[in-house]
């Protein structure tokens, strides 16, 4: 497989969707992928409101891999230890206005004009299509809060 470093740039976001919003836990819960202009980067937002906390009742999945191997890289930590890893609180504060403290109070939040991969974490990056998912299911019975799906295309 051929991997190289490629930069943000180099990389164009394409479709992220959501496949589940669990009103349990979440509710308007909306992706999109675009750019402002053309010849700018495609950027993705995220929106959604929570309807319960968020300690570490819940967990983040994160992953990215290309066909064939779906989880070359895998990162699974629950809300509050996020706040203990630094390149993904800083990922969070740049690009969200979710408080960066725990518990996550209910409310509106979304991340905006997100980059990726992020700056601040150099990935092997292998060229053609790249699959990012990011799940956030409960911590203790793994019931699935929601499911988002990004796809990358090296150019």
């Amino acid at each position: 497989m051929d991997m190289k470093n490629l930069h943000v740039d180099e990389l164009r976001q394409e479709g992220a969707t959501i496949k589940n919003c669990n009103s349990n836990y979440i509710t308007k819960c909306s992706a999109l992928t675009k750019r402002m202009k053309r010849g700018e980067p495609y950027r993705t937002n995220v929106t959604f409101t929570t309807v319960v906390p968020f300690t570490n009742n819940v967990t983040m999945k994160y992953s990215y891999g290309v066909k064939g191997y779906p989880n070359m890289l895998s990162i699974k930590t629950k809300i509050c230890d996020i706040l203990n890893i630094t390149w993904l609180k800083e990922y969070i504060g740049m690009f969200s206005d979710i408080p960066l403290s725990c518990p996550v109070k209910p409310g509106s939040y979304g991340f905006y004009n997100m980059e990726f991969p992020p700056k601040n974490l150099p990935l092997p990056i292998p060229k053609g299509d790249i699959y990012f998912t990011c799940i956030v299911e409960t911590t203790d019975t793994n019931e699935l809060i929601t499911h988002l799906d990004l796809v990358l295309r090296s150019k």
